[in-house]
């Protein structure tokens, strides 16, 4: 299998699994938050709202993925994959700005446990900041890869350009051997 048909096949896998990992997980959850039992968890989502939020999944989903298959099926050390890992990473922190909005991140409940009441609350904002603060990370080092990416480019030697460099050495050495 050439070097082009593998980076084919990596962006495709990697697509695939980010399809699942993005989008039908998140609209699987999303339809239960719609139901009558997450109600008792605190969070309500009238029709419209769902209707929304399944709208920017899907949309920034499906925008991640294209750029995840680009990253993927690009070269090592290329620019190309350095800017589609530049653009993963801004339409992820769009992605987790769509759980910020939605509300889904303050959860409160009543457990009952033997007669007994307790309230029960979880805000997950700020993990969600955390997951941002590490994405503004990930922006400075691909940046950074992005730069070195332009100023001193790798050449990955695979089967083909290792055909093409002997076949390179041994015109060299016969048009040598004919110029005597």
């Amino acid at each position: 299998m050439t070097q082009g048909r593998r980076n084919l096949l990596s962006g495709l896998i990697a697509a695939i699994f980010y399809v699942i990992w993005s989008i039908v997980i998140p609209l699987e959850i999303f339809k239960f938050l719609a139901t009558p039992e997450a109600a008792q968890y605190g969070i309500q989502l009238t029709q419209q709202e769902l209707n929304e939020f399944k709208y920017w999944i899907v949309a920034f989903g499906l925008i991640s993925t294209a750029a995840v298959f680009v990253r993927s099926s690009s070269p090592k050390y290329s620019s190309r994959k350095a800017i589609a890992n530049l653009f993963v990473i801004f339409a992820n922190c769009m992605y987790f700005y769509i759980y910020v909005v939605s509300g889904v991140t303050d959860i409160s409940t009543q457990v009952v446990v033997e007669g007994s009441a307790v309230q029960f609350h979880m805000n997950l904002d700020n993990i969600i900041l955390v997951n941002l603060g590490i994405y503004a990370l990930n922006i400075i080092v691909t940046i950074y890869d992005l730069i070195i990416s332009m100023v001193s480019p790798i050449e990955v030697e695979d089967e083909y350009t290792e055909e093409l460099h002997e076949k390179e050495v041994t015109m060299e050495k016969y048009g040598r051997f004919l110029d005597r």
